[in-house]
């Protein structure tokens, strides 16, 4: 399962953990923009209706919970509404051992 994929499902996990809701679409995340720390960043302001909290508090809270459920979430930082979401080391190097010898 890709890292994309399994960060989409952290996020539609943590909206019904934390705000015992479902999200109204597929989450988008994308790659972090170069003068931000972080991999992958997820935009909140479409979600805070689901929240009913400030987009600050809402990214921490899915950054918080994605940290404690995704081993491979190193950390996070909040940027006003923008949850930029940082891949530890560790998962960079299992990947690259998985795949050396892949010829596909």
């Amino acid at each position: 399962m890709s890292i994309e994929l399994q960060l989409i499902q952290g996020i539609q996990k943590a909206f019904k953990e934390v705000y015992t809701t479902d999200t109204p679409a597929v989450p988008v995340i994308e790659q972090t923009k170069k003068e931000f720390v972080g991999d992958y960043t997820f935009v909140v302001f479409p979600y805070l209706k689901l929240s009913k909290k400030n987009p600050e508090q809402t990214a921490g809270d899915i950054g918080e919970f994605l940290k404690k459920e995704l081993n491979f979430v190193s950390g996070y930082n909040v940027i006003k509404g923008f949850l930029n979401i940082e891949i530890g080391d560790t998962f960079w190097i299992k990947f690259l051992n998985e795949n050396y010898s892949n010829t596909h």
